[in-house]
């Protein structure tokens, strides 16, 4: 009999760990749903007053219009004008407290300068065997030395960390697969094979 409930229950268990990504997926995407619904909200209920649409119909329109908004931006920021405008804007942006440290997070991990993140390295900064993933931020000179300035992430929040100090001889191994070293750390080190692996 103890058998019996032991099958059904670790049976039960395997189930529910199968389905729990789809679960978690799902209610994700409800949660961003939710949160898109919650902002384009005045701009929908202003369709809808105008049009008499469906409200349904109404969110789709406000998401059209955003879409359209951010693609006139990016290609207004691209001439001469939109530069000049934008340049002056984020100075009165940066005026505002908590701004550039947001912004400067933001163009860390999903900015255009490709230069933030230079490689992966696997670490050993304390010589007992425990190796460290980080990203290399920069390297310079000091009393004829090399050391390599890092970024040692948290997980599963890549965005919290924090910046050491070494020399060439704490780095282990190097990558340039930043992408998939990303997609490990926000995993808790799930896929660390596919940087690491020869």
């Amino acid at each position: 009999m103890k058998d019996f409930k032991d099958f059904i229950r670790m049976t039960v268990l395997g189930g529910f760990f199968v389905i729990l990504p789809f679960i978690l997926f799902i209610y994700f995407c409800i949660w961003i749903i939710e949160g898109l619904i919650f902002v384009f909200e005045p701009l929908s209920k202003l369709y809808e007053d105008l049009t008499k649409l469906d409200i349904f119909i109404c969110h789709i329109l406000s998401f059209s219009t955003f879409i359209f908004i951010c693609f006139f931006i990016g290609v207004f920021v691209k001439t001469q004008l939109g530069l000049y405008i934008h340049y002056y804007f984020e100075l009165l942006l940066k005026k505002i407290p908590g701004y550039s440290i947001v912004n400067d997070i933001l163009n860390q991990f999903f900015g255009t300068d490709k230069k933030s993140f230079r490689k992966v390295l696997l670490i050993d900064r304390l010589n007992n065997n425990v190796y460290e993933t980080a990203f290399l931020t920069d390297e310079y000179l000091l009393n004829g030395e090399t050391y390599y300035s890092v970024f040692i992430p948290t997980g599963p929040n890549p965005t919290s960390g924090f910046i050491i100090n070494i020399t060439k001889d704490k780095i282990i191994a190097e990558s340039t697969k930043i992408d998939k070293a990303m997609k490990s750390i926000v995993a808790c080190g799930s896929g660390s094979s596919n940087i690491w692996s020869n």
